[in-house]
């Protein structure tokens, strides 16, 4: 528990953030005026690598996906993927939890610029904006705010 407290209470600094692929496709112009967000189904994909000492590699990568009710096939498609380069503030991490840290800190970090580069990728494509949601975190992340949990309540004993 200690241990997991202790790594939250240090900073992940971002020194570069760039777009490794931006890709979008309209497949029928006619449900263009569809709000796309209703009709869109969102994948997400995380990685994280340590590249030194403090310094590691985040990954977000989305998937968005836009089907009209009652069809089978897709109107829309959406393929975005930021990385970003940065550094911890704590040196003494060891690999694995830096990997682990940068890894579950690394979505929310990434989250912002993934939400523009969608919302400007689907107005290009003659969709409105798709507005990713900048309050709801995907469930793959909700485990982590389980454990600030735990640890709050075991604080409180």
């Amino acid at each position: 528990m200690e241990k997991e407290l202790e790594l939250r209470l240090h900073s992940l600094q971002l020194d570069k953030v760039y777009v490794e692929k931006l890709a979008g496709e309209n497949k029928v112009a006619k449900f263009g005026k569809l709000p796309v967000e209703r009709h869109a189904h969102t994948e997400v994909e995380t990685s994280a690598k340590v590249l030194g000492t403090t310094d590691f590699e985040i990954r977000l990568r989305l998937k968005v996906t836009g089907k009209a009710p009652g069809r089978k096939s897709p109107f829309m498609k959406m393929d975005v993927t930021i990385v970003g380069v940065g550094k911890s503030s704590k040196k003494d991490l060891s690999g694995d939890d830096l990997e682990s840290f940068a890894g579950a800190s690394g979505p929310f970090l990434l989250w912002p610029y993934a939400r523009m580069y969608l919302g400007q990728l689907s107005q290009q494509l003659g969709f409105p904006p798709f507005l990713l949601p900048t309050l709801e975190i995907p469930a793959k992340f909700t485990k982590s705010t389980e454990t600030q949990d735990e640890v709050r309540a075991s604080e409180k004993k």
